[in-house]
């Protein structure tokens, strides 16, 4: 699939979501979750397939500490925090409404105290091998920012390779990260020795895969 293909069918993905995005943020809130101005996670599989991910990585690796980029409404993080009591997280998003909403959804499930939500620009002001994991469920889809920030990580893709490349930096152990079929730069992740792909599932649209990368100690 060539690239303009990519981007046409991105663009036309990105209308789709963004039509469902708004009928759900002037409905309900869902699931005890402030979702206004952010990627609503819940239905859509790449959120499911991240927690799910993560989730195990933090049982069985030990995990004590965790950095979500691109956190939007909180939602992954909140609920492995839950899970794992004994885990402590930082929440990075850009968007300055994210960050507001996490915190509120963070105080909803009484998970206040075991995360920090900060406001920068793709994890840029995170140390470097400061977190057990590091993870993202990113923009990845090859479209104009302008027409969605929470789906869109431009035409260049110069969002995705920018959270890649930190989370890369911030992990001691593990990296995390979600992107699509679409997503021509999953080329260049596959060039890692060391990354895996772990899970992987159709939408119907494109492909959603999962992929990890474990660091030498």
């Amino acid at each position: 699939m060539g690239k303009g293909v990519r981007i046409v069918l991105s663009v036309l993905i990105a209308i789709v979501l963004n039509f469902i995005h708004k009928f759900l943020w002037r409905s309900v809130i869902l699931r005890d979750f402030i979702i206004l101005r952010v990627f609503i996670p819940f239905y859509f599989i790449s959120s499911k397939l991240v927690l799910e991910a993560s989730n195990v990585i933090t049982q069985i690796a030990n995990v004590k500490n965790i950095c979500e980029i691109g956190t939007g409404s909180g939602f992954i993080l909140i609920k492995l925090v839950e899970q794992h009591r004994n885990v402590y997280g930082v929440a990075i998003d850009l968007s300055e409404d994210a960050v507001k909403v996490a915190k509120v959804n963070a105080k909803i499930h009484s998970v206040f105290n075991q995360i920090d939500i900060v406001q920068c620009r793709s994890g840029e002001c995170l140390r470097t091998k400061s977190f057990d994991l590091c993870y993202s469920n990113p923009p990845y889809l090859p479209c104009p920012e302008t027409l969605s920030l929470n789906i869109c990580c431009g035409t260049d893709e110069k969002i995705f390779k920018e959270i890649f490349l930190n989370i890369l930096r911030i992990s001691k152990s593990f990296v995390l990260i979600s992107s699509s079929s679409l997503t021509l730069y999953s080329n260049i992740l596959s060039k890692y020795s060391l990354i895996k792909l772990v899970l992987k599932k159709f939408t119907g649209l494109d492909t959603i895969s999962i992929y990890l990368l474990i660091k030498d100690p």
